[in-house]
């Protein structure tokens, strides 16, 4: 049977991973990339693991970010974004 993905979340949490986000959908992250497939509308918390000088929404070329840590997205069912986030030098 497979885990729930609260309960995997959890796991991932306290054994020092880092998470992204709370909200509902997958996640893939490759060194400054993640990718994020939304299942749900809404606000969309997303933690970055370190400061970065710019946060970059790759489909449209929008900067969504600049030397942050964390950004708020508005979330849309079924959707997909791709961010870049170079750290700050």
């Amino acid at each position: 049977p497979l885990l729930p993905k609260v309960l995997l979340r959890k796991i991932a949490a306290s054994a020092g991973c880092h998470v992204y986000t709370k909200f509902p959908g997958q996640v893939v992250q490759c060194n400054e990339h993640v990718g994020i497939f939304f299942h749900a509308d809404g606000p969309c918390e997303i933690n970055l693991p370190h400061r970065a000088t710019r946060v970059i929404e790759l489909y449209s070329g929008t900067v969504v970010g600049e030397n942050c840590d964390a950004i708020t997205l508005q979330a849309r069912r079924n959707h997909a974004i791709l961010l870049h986030f170079p750290k700050q030098q």
